[in-house]
């Protein structure tokens, strides 16, 4: 039986598996548009025993026919993409997510994977994603474009619309390789360079260099990101300077990036999170970061300082090398500086008739998927939630610049610098010293939540299941998280649908202030063999194992399920029965 998959696209990507060593020869003939003047057409057809392997092994390329808007091609490459949020398996029939059509798989198409230099007009893959973590359909569209207005390397993107064994899968995007000589060329000058791919928990740290994904360069060694990491070492050890590190990074480049991603609100990129970017390595040159994964931009303002700082110092926790920035003052000025010229380029190319732009192409499709498959006041707050984030960001931000160069603020008037010391300088009864009442806020600015001894130690939750759950915020070891668990009546938590997971996932998120926290999910007995403390079955999961034997307890956070060391201090999740 075939399975033949419509698509109506527009873009292409790349995965972290497939590695470019930068020896290919320029494309010849009509190149691939991404311009938004059309929708293209695609159809894939794949065996059965294709569609079997896929249900194997999702990330292994298959072989698979494509036709793109009439051209042809036999013994492509075709894999699934997508991780925790964003992973649909080829064979899904009851996953409904994105507010749109649902069971869509993601996709990439390698045009070489089993037919040599095989390309459509000089593309080498398409990466097809399924846009299920952006309801608007335009955040990609309008961020990308951000970034390549300030001369950051960035994708470009189109949309596409599929349908699987004719029937309709709704709106997809194509985004551009960033490892594809076409690609390098226009940003870099050459495809020699290296280029590394970054995902969550993978930074520049010793330990963590081998985890890095390489998807360009013939030297596969990474030595050259082990001395940047080196670097980074000796920088906080006080062994080597600020300008030392100005030396390797472009940290022109690297606060333009930063500072978009910032204003975009981008939680799960590089800065916040460091999750979903690249590093490149030019041949005669310095490292610069690539953006990635721009779906869930345009909502998020980044905690209580807007993504200026992380906590009252200011602080910052996120990725290495902002913190590099926040050790150096010089850097901080510069870093002040990108923010104005973020905030001017957003005036000067009209950030909102970009998005404008992106939806006057596909808000119809969206309404429509949304009209038939969900609900579409929410694809229609999601569309105005662009141009209101827009709106209202960049005040937002400037509201906290002032603590970059050793000024203060006090925005509610206590009289406490809303930089240094008020953890809430938006409320005049939070500041050190404040007393603390049973109100789950910290109040007095210490770290602790509802420290008064009348003061209950978890909250109630209902879940979407009409489960009763309890938000814990006590930090404390796995073992005593489950006996707090127990003398409240329950369990840690086991979670067995989707749903109830991530809307007690994200209520636990806003109501706790960016915590993870302690669930049943442990492989202290067997390892590898994961299992709920209530005994019941592991029937769904979203778990991301980094394969530690010594990491046997598992918290959550609202993306995925992570294990780490048992001795950790952490809130937690109670399921009572």
């Amino acid at each position: 039986m075939m399975l033949v998959i419509i698509l109506l696209f527009a873009c292409q990507g790349t995965s972290s598996l497939d590695v470019n060593d930068g020896d290919t020869d320029e494309p010849e003939g009509p190149q691939f548009s991404f311009a938004l003047d059309e929708v293209h057409s695609i159809e894939l057809e794949l065996s059965e025993a294709g569609h079997d392997a896929l249900i194997e092994d999702p990330y292994e390329y298959t072989p698979a026919d494509v036709t793109i808007d009439g051209f042809e091609y036999e013994d492509v490459g075709l894999r699934l993409k997508g991780m925790w949020g964003s992973f649909i398996p080829i064979d899904s029939d009851d996953s409904y997510w994105g507010n749109g059509v649902p069971n869509k798989s993601a996709f990439i198409v390698k045009f070489d994977a089993f037919v040599e230099d095989q390309r459509h007009q000089g593309m080498e893959k398409l990466t097809i994603n399924n846009m299920i973590q952006d309801v608007s359909r335009i955040h990609e569209y309008t961020g990308y474009s951000l970034f390549r207005e300030g001369g950051v390397a960035a994708p470009r993107v189109t949309y596409s619309k599929v349908a699987l064994n004719g029937a309709e899968k709704g709106l997809y995007l194509i985004v551009e390789p960033e490892d594809s000589d076409v690609f390098l060329d226009e940003w870099y000058g050459t495809n020699k360079g290296t280029l590394y791919e970054g995902v969550y928990g993978v930074d520049l740290y010793e330990w963590t260099v081998w985890e890095y994904d390489q998807d360009n360069g013939k030297d596969k060694s990474k030595e050259d990101l082990m001395e940047l990491a080196k670097l980074l070492d000796q920088y906080f050890d006080g062994n080597a300077s600020y300008d030392d590190v100005l030396e390797e990074v472009d940290m022109d480049q690297y606060l333009t990036f930063a500072a978009t991603e910032l204003y975009l609100g981008h939680w799960d990129g590089y800065v916040w999170s460091a999750n979903n970017y690249r590093i490149h390595h030019h041949p005669d040159g310095k490292w610069t970061f690539l953006p990635w994964g721009l779906d869930q931009t345009f909502e998020d303002s980044l905690g209580s300082y807007a993504g200026v700082f992380s906590s009252t110092g200011p602080h910052f926790w996120g990725g290495r090398m902002h913190q590099v920035c926040f050790a150096s003052q010089e850097c901080l000025l510069d870093l002040q500086q990108a923010y104005d010229d973020v905030f001017e380029r957003v005036d000067e190319m009209d950030l909102t008739a970009v998005a404008a732009e992106a939806w006057e192409v596909v808000g119809d499709i969206a309404v429509e998927e949304a009209e038939t498959y969900g609900d579409v006041n929410w694809t229609y707050w999601a569309r105005d939630q662009v141009d209101s984030f827009i709106d209202y960001r960049s005040e937002e931000i400037e509201e906290w610049l002032p603590c970059l160069n050793g000024e203060e603020v006090d925005h509610d008037g206590d009289g406490f610098n809303g930089c240094t010391e008020d953890c809430n300088d938006y409320d005049q009864a939070v500041f050190p010293g404040a007393a603390e009442i049973c109100n789950i806020v910290d109040d007095d600015c210490d770290g602790e939540l509802d420290e008064s001894p009348e003061c209950p130690r978890c909250v109630e939750e209902k879940g979407f299941d009409g489960e009763e759950y309890l938000l814990c915020f006590d930090r404390m070891e796995w073992r005593d998280a489950q006996d707090q668990c127990h003398d409240e009546g329950g369990e840690l938590a086991s979670f067995h649908d989707q749903k109830t997971w991530e809307d007690l996932s994200w209520t636990a998120w806003d109501l706790l202030g960016d915590e993870w926290m302690w669930i049943g999910l442990n492989d202290r007995d067997v390892e590898g063999q994961y299992v709920w403390a209530d005994g019941s079955d592991l029937d769904f999961t979203v778990l991301e194992d980094w394969n530690n034997e010594d990491a046997d307890c598992v918290f959550n956070t609202p993306w995925a399920w992570y294990p780490s060391w048992c001795s950790e201090q952490l809130m937690s999740i109670c399921r009572i029965f």
